[in-house]
């Protein structure tokens, strides 16, 4: 009986032991190639970043103390929804053990909120005053897509793109408008730089003819 007990004691304590250097084992403690997860904690959780406007960001990590931690690295993640690109690059120079994700916002100089105050002029019912805040959704450096008038809630919207050299801007169809935009023919649409304002007169075609949007977007602060 006791060389019974004793042949237990010792398989418990070979058990242990092996449990023991398994956790010393030079590993992240994750599933292998995963892409975000781990200890490391991310000190900053979203970073604001604008095409165009912002040519650095800081990050900054939190990384635990402890002997079974040797080297960490920082992946640059990045990831479009508009073209489903992926892309996973070092940013600091040794192989990963642990990471975490920082969300950062993309945006170009002209997005954001506006108070867009206007008319909308409709051939058959007359002109009607447009005054509502509007929010510029970026699509690429220079283009962003907002309501159309005062009609986003029936699904018209229109595309802003600006002429990085001359601030001329022009007015195209929006992301799964139900009418195609266009600048007004013989009217001005710009974006002045000084104030961050746009001067937009663009239109549809309906039915009865032409619907017409004359409006300044003012950023709001």
């Amino acid at each position: 009986m006791k060389r019974k007990y004793l042949s237990g004691f010792y398989l418990a304590l070979l058990a242990g032991i092996t449990l023991l250097s398994s956790c010393k084992k030079d590993t992240d403690i994750m599933t292998s190639n995963v892409k975000t997860g781990g200890l490391v904690k991310a000190v900053t959780a979203n970073i604001p970043y604008k095409l165009n406007a912002t040519p650095t960001v800081d990050i900054s990590v939190k990384v635990p103390k402890g002997p079974a931690i040797t080297k960490v690295d920082v992946y640059n993640e990045f990831y479009s929804t508009a073209d489903t690109l992926w892309t996973n690059k070092v940013l600091l120079s040794s192989s990963v053990i642990n990471n975490s994700t920082i969300n950062i916002s993309i945006a170009n100089i002209y997005a954001g909120n506006y108070q867009c105050v206007g008319t909308f002029d409709h051939p058959t019912a007359g002109v009607r005053d447009v005054n509502e805040e509007k929010f510029l959704t970026p699509i690429n450096a220079f283009s962003c897509w907002a309501n159309a008038g005062d009609l986003g809630a029936y699904g018209y919207f229109v595309t802003v793109t600006v002429d990085p050299v001359t601030n001329d801007v022009t007015c195209s169809t929006g992301p799964d408008s139900e009418a195609d935009m266009a600048n007004y023919p013989g009217e001005d649409n710009y974006y002045d730089p000084g104030t961050g304002e746009f001067h937009l007169s663009y239109f549809y075609v309906g039915g009865s003819g032409n619907r017409i949007m004359r409006e300044v977007w003012t950023p709001i602060p």
